[in-house]
């Protein structure tokens, strides 16, 4: 393989990275989200939730992009609509640990 060849291969997967660490920060800022109730300690959740985030993200735009290239999309538009795919599968899948994981400490 030539050079060129790894650095564009290279540059694709950092995309991916940056997007999908993007979509974790957008997650953890959004205020919607209520981390702690009143009265109790809640700096494990907010860990908790940081680690969840940042994984899941990253985890399943990786996965979508690794898809849509498969089936042809180019490389742009694949890290694009990894990046939405990314975003709302992973609030999806956030909420429904975040309900399991209280579900097992009460």
């Amino acid at each position: 393989m030539k050079l060129d060849a790894i650095i564009q291969i290279i540059s694709a997967y950092m995309a991916v990275i940056f997007v999908a660490i993007f979509v974790a920060l957008v997650m953890m800022l959004d205020p919607k989200r209520q981390m702690c109730e009143e009265g109790k300690p809640c700096l494990g959740r907010k860990i908790r939730h940081v680690i969840h985030s940042l994984g899941l993200s990253i985890f399943i735009c990786y996965v979508s992009y690794e898809i849509f290239v498969y089936f042809g999309f180019y490389k742009n538009l694949a890290v694009a609509l990894s990046g939405a795919v990314s975003y709302f599968g992973t609030d999806k899948i956030n909420q429904i640990i975040d309900k399991l994981i209280d579900k097992h400490l009460k």
